[in-house]
């Protein structure tokens, strides 16, 4: 396989991981799953938005990985223990 071929059949490598993470055993999108994405995604905006957001919101503050790795890492324990917590375990 060249590195080309890779590249190309990336895309859909990528939209069936995203698929296989979001969805529960039946193929239906899990509201725990993406919910615990969505919030993922707002922390790493608000957190990049926190360091460089202009003076004139406030002063900037600098990245604290150690608070930082904290609050990604409850967000994924605050998800995986609402799929551990369901009665149908999907």
């Amino acid at each position: 396989m060249t590195f080309f071929q890779l590249i190309s059949g990336a895309p859909q490598m990528v939209a069936e991981i995203v698929k296989d993470t979001l969805t529960g055993k039946d193929g239906k999108f899990d509201f725990v799953r993406v919910s615990t994405a969505v919030a993922l995604t707002l922390a790493f905006i608000l957190q990049t938005w926190v360091c460089i957001r202009p003076a004139r919101f406030g002063a900037q503050q600098p990245f604290d990985i150690q608070q930082f790795g904290t609050g990604i890492g409850l967000i994924l324990a605050a998800g995986g223990a609402a799929l551990w917590m369901r009665k149908d375990n999907a």
